[in-house]
C-alpha cells in the first residue's frame, strides 16, 4: 500500500455493531422548566410531540433548527465509547448525549459544547475539515483484505497541524485565566499530540473508527472551548441590565446549540447574545389539543426523533452505508447509559417554559423550511466567533405544523387555515441573506379574476378585502396571483430580501389576511402566496424554474434590520445585581 494515496476501495468492518440511530427512541426524563421569563421574543421554531399520554413543545427563541430533545443526564455523567464492541455504533458517536450530533442541556463543566459546530455545515476548504469529514476520505483500504488498511499520510499530516493550531491558541489564552480558573482547568485535552501520533499505528477499519473519531471530537471542542473563550471576551463589558434591555439576534445555526430549560437567566442571555442556538422544552397537559391550548391545524408528532435532522444519522451517515454493503446487521438497541432520574420544580417554573406566554405571538403555520442542507463556510478555528449576526425576524413563526387529518369536519377553521405557507429558502452563502425559491413560473387562468384591495379590516387591522366587479378600486400597484386568479391593489410593494428577478419569477405575496366582509361579519379566505407583476407570463416561460443565484445576488446578513425582541424579568427584584453574573454566565472565571 502507497500511504501518500487514497483508495476507491470500500474498508469493511469486523463485526456487527449497534445501528447509529441506537437508542433515539427510548424514553428519557425531560427538564421543561424555566427559571425566568423570556418576554418579547419571537417564536422562531415550534413542534408539538406526543409521547404516549404526553404532550410537549419544542420551540426556540432564536434558531431554526428543529432538534433531538436527549432528556436529561445522570448527575456527572458523560458519555464514553462502551468498553463491548457491540454496544458501539457503526461510527463511534456516543448516542442520545453525544454533543456531536444534537443540543444537550447545560452541563457546568462542558459550557463549551453548545459552541460546537454541525458537521454537515463545514466545507471541504475549511481548515478544521479533518476534524468533521468522513474516516473513510482518510483511510487508505488493504486490497488484499478490506477489513485491513491504514490513514494516509496526507490525512494524519492536516490532523497533526490542526491540532498544533488549536493547541497554540489554547496556550496564548492561558493569561487570561487565574490560577485556580476553573474554564481552564476544564479546557478539553484528549486530542493530544500523542493521540493524533497514534493514529499511524492503527490498521484495522474496526479501531480506525474508534480512536479516530475520538480524536476527531478532541478536536472539535478544542476548536469549540477557544470559540466560547472568544465569545466572552465580547460579552464581558456587558451588565445583566444590558443584555435584558438587548436586541436578541437570530441565532447562528452553524453551532449546534443547547437546551436552555432550568438554566440561569444571566447564562440563557449570554448564549443568546453570543448567537448561540437555544431551545426550550414544555410539557402542556394531556388534553392540550382537545381544550384549545394547542391549534387543531397543528401537526402533532408522535417522538422526538421525527422532523430532526437526525435522520441523517441513518439514511445518509456514511459509516452506516459501510456497514449495509458490509451486509453486517444492526444489533438490537440497548437501554441508554446515562439516563438520569426526573427532579420536579413548581409550577411557574414549569408554566414558564410554554412559548403561548410569550405576547403578541403570531398563530402557528402549516409548513416548515428548517432542514439544514448546504454546507456552511466558517472562520478558521482560532478566530474569535464572528459577531452575532442579525436578520430581521419572520413575520410569522417558522413551525413544523401541518394540519391534523382527524381534526373534525363539523369545526370552524381556525386562523392558521388560511394562512399562506411560509416559502422555501436556501443558504447560498454565510453572510447573505437566504434564497427564497420561487415555483416554477405559472400561468394565469383565463377569465374569472377576483379583485382584492387592501385596507380595514372590521378590528382595524388591515386586510386584503373582495370587491366586488362594479367597485371602483384603488391602488398605485397592482400584483397578481396566477393561482387564486386574483389581482391585489396594493399602495405599493416592495419584495422581500432574498428574492432574486422579481420581474420574472415572482415573489412572496404580502403578508395579510384576506377576507370576505358581509355587513359587520367577515369571512376568512385563503391567502394567495406567489404573486407577479404581470397577469401573464412572458412567452415561453410557462413552467421555466429559476437557476440558483450567485451569492453577489443577495443582499448581505450585515446590511439587514435589527430584530425584535427583549429579555426581561417579570419584576424588577435584580436590577441590582452585581455585574459579575454576567461574567459567570458560561462558567468562566
Amino acid at each position: 500500500m502507497d500511504p501518500t494515496k487514497s483508495s476507491s476501495l470500500t474498508p469493511r468492518y469486523t463485526s456487527a455493531r449497534q445501528n447509529c440511530a441506537a437508542g433515539y427512541y427510548f424514553l428519557a426524563t425531560y427538564d421543561t422548566s424555566m427559571t425566568f421569563e423570556l418576554r418579547q421574543l419571537p417564536r422562531v421554531t415550534s413542534r408539538i410531540v406526543r409521547l404516549e399520554n404526553r404532550v410537549f413543545e419544542l420551540w426556540s427563541p432564536n434558531s431554526t433548527q428543529l432538534p433531538f430533545l436527549p432528556g436529561e443526564r445522570r448527575p456527572g455523567f458523560i458519555a464514553q465509547a462502551p468498553r463491548i464492541l457491540e454496544d458501539r455504533r457503526y461510527d463511534g458517536h456516543l448516542g442520545r448525549f453525544d454533543c456531536l450530533y444534537t443540543p444537550q442541556y447545560w452541563v457546568s463543566a462542558l459550557s463549551h459544547w453548545p459552541f460546537m459546530r454541525h458537521q454537515a455545515l463545514v466545507w471541504t476548504n475549511d481548515p478544521a475539515y479533518v476534524a468533521y469529514q468522513p474516516l473513510s476520505e482518510g483511510w487508505i483500504v488493504n486490497p488484499t483484505d478490506a477489513r485491513r488498511g491504514e490513514f494516509s499520510t496526507d490525512f494524519l499530516r492536516r490532523l497533526s497541524a490542526l491540532q498544533s493550531a488549536l493547541a497554540v491558541r489554547i496556550e496564548t489564552l492561558r493569561p487570561r485565566f487565574a490560577l485556580n480558573s476553573g474554564t481552564w482547568a476544564s479546557r478539553p485535552r484528549y486530542a493530544s499530540t500523542l493521540q493524533v501520533s497514534m493514529l499511524s499505528s492503527v490498521h484495522s477499519w474496526q479501531d480506525a473508527v474508534d480512536e479516530g473519531v475520538a480524536v476527531q471530537r478532541g478536536l472539535r471542542e478544542m476548536e469549540a472551548w477557544i470559540t466560547m473563550v472568544e465569545a466572552r471576551r465580547c460579552l464581558q463589558p456587558l451588565t445583566m441590565n444590558d443584555l435584558r434591555n438587548a436586541d436578541m439576534p437570530l441565532a447562528d445555526d452553524r453551532f449546534i446549540g443547547l437546551w436552555v430549560n432550568g438554566l440561569g437567566e444571566p447564562a440563557v442571555l449570554n448564549y443568546m447574545y453570543a448567537g448561540i442556538p437555544c431551545f426550550i422544552a414544555h410539557e402542556y397537559p394531556r388534553d392540550a389539543v382537545h381544550r384549545g391550548i394547542i391549534d387543531t391545524n397543528t401537526r402533532v408528532f408522535t417522538d422526538f426523533v421525527e422532523g430532526t435532522n437526525l435522520a441523517r444519522l441513518l439514511y445518509e451517515n456514511p459509516y452506516q452505508m459501510i456497514a449495509r454493503e458490509s451486509n453486517l446487521q444492526n444489533l438490537g438497541s440497548r437501554s441508554e447509559e446515562g439516563m438520569g432520574v426526573h427532579q420536579q420544580r413548581d409550577g411557574a417554573a414549569e408554566a414558564r417554559s410554554s412559548s403561548l406566554l410569550l405576547q403578541e405571538l403570531p398563530i402557528h403555520q402549516t409548513t416548515s423550511n428548517t432542514a439544514i442542507r448546504a454546507p456552511v463556510a466558517t472562520a478558521s478555528p482560532s478566530a474569535p466567533l464572528a459577531s452575532a449576526v442579525r436578520i430581521p425576524p419572520a413575520a410569522t413563526p417558522v413551525t413544523a405544523s401541518t394540519p391534523l387529518s382527524h381534526a373534525s369536519s363539523k369545526q370552524a377553521p381556525s386562523a392558521s387555515s388560511y394562512a399562506a405557507q411560509e416559502p422555501e429558502t436556501r443558504v447560498i452563502a454565510p453572510d447573505r441573506i437566504p434564497y427564497i425559491v420561487p415555483p416554477p413560473i405559472q400561468s394565469a387562468k383565463g377569465k374569472g379574476w377576483e379583485k382584492y384591495q387592501l385596507g380595514p379590516a372590521p378590528d382595524g387591522s388591515k386586510a386584503f378585502i373582495r370587491r366586488g366587479s362594479g367597485h371602483k378600486t384603488t391602488g398605485k400597484k397592482v400584483l397578481y396571483d396566477r393561482v387564486l386568479k386574483r389581482r391585489l391593489f396594493i399602495g405599493s410593494y416592495i419584495p422581500p430580501p432574498g428574492v432574486v428577478d422579481f420581474a420574472r419569477f415572482g415573489a412572496p405575496a404580502p403578508r395579510y389576511p384576506y377576507l370576505i366582509l358581509d355587513n359587520d361579519r367577515s369571512f376568512p379566505q385563503k391567502a394567495s402566496v406567489w404573486v407577479y407583476e404581470k397577469m401573464e407570463p412572458a412567452k415561453g416561460d410557462q413552467g421555466r424554474k429559476a437557476r440558483t443565484p450567485k451569492a453577489s445576488e443577495l443582499p448581505l446578513r450585515s446590511a439587514a434590520t435589527k430584530g425584535k425582541g427583549k429579555a426581561s424579568r417579570s419584576t424588577e427584584e435584580d436590577e441590582e445585581e452585581d455585574d459579575s453574573e454576567a461574567e459567570d454566565a458560561m462558567d468562566v472565571d
